[in-house]
């Protein structure tokens, strides 16, 4: 095992959000250049600096990738995440982009809240059929 951070809870803050960033060994080399693309956006940002960080796994195959992502969701610090595997190509706007759909998400939820709309939650896990009453002609 191999994870590229290891965030305990004294030394690593909260952050807006995390890029989580996995793979396998054989292609360290490019998750190593996404992950420095990465960090590279969010160093040249001001307003991604403090916001935005990089967590990164990386092994030889010991764990599947489900099992990468989900170490990397659980030792997340941060609201918001976006899971990317190593080998994906990333836009050089993808910090910026994403703080922007972040920002627009945070805002929708705000005016909700103020327009005091509340958004319904069921109880119950199962969602029951909708019964139809069919009104025939004549009835009132």
């Amino acid at each position: 095992m191999n994870p590229g951070l290891q965030p305990t809870e004294k030394n690593v803050p909260r952050v807006l959000y995390e890029i989580l960033l996995y793979g396998h060994n054989d292609n360290k080399t490019k998750v190593e250049i996404t992950k420095n693309q990465l960090q590279e956006q969010i160093t040249k940002s001001r307003v991604a600096k403090n916001r935005v960080r990089v967590l990164w796994y990386l092994d030889n195959g010991e764990k599947t990738d489900d099992e990468k992502k989900q170490w990397l969701i659980e030792n997340a610090k941060c609201k918001y995440y976006v899971i990317l595997n190593g080998l994906d190509n990333i836009e050089k706007s993808f910090v910026k982009d994403t703080l922007s759909k972040i920002r627009t998400l945070e805002k929708s939820v705000k005016s909700i809240k103020v327009s005091k709309i509340v958004i319904a939650q069921k109880n119950n896990k199962v969602i029951e059929d909708a019964k139809v009453i069919q009104i025939e002609k004549g009835q009132p």
